[in-house]
């Protein structure tokens, strides 16, 4: 079995219906689909559709802060026990036996 990754994204509840919908009919899946547009990607190094979104500015302040962040080394999460303090419940208190 292949490894995978998990992606999550915040989609428009209508649009998402109607895209799986039509997703449905060409026998694809939304798991498939994303992974053909990630291919594409990959393969011509740009979206693989005319975007109505002009790209932002090399130059932009947003451009910078974007690389600024992500020349950070990323942080191991925490435990969950190491996250929260232990919990007094009520066996610890003697109330229930």
């Amino acid at each position: 079995m292949s490894k995978t990754a998990t992606i999550t994204a915040f989609v428009d509840p209508v649009l998402k219906t109607q895209a799986e919908t039509l997703l449905h009919q060409f026998g694809i899946t939304a798991t498939q689909a994303i992974t053909l547009l990630y291919q594409q990607i990959v393969l011509k190094r740009q979206l693989p559709f005319e975007s109505v979104i002009s790209p932002i500015s090399q130059d932009s302040a947003y451009t910078k802060a974007m690389q600024e962040y992500l020349s950070y080394p990323a942080k191991p999460l925490k435990k969950p026990a190491e996250t929260y303090p232990k919990r007094e419940t009520l066996y610890d208190r003697n109330l229930l036996r």
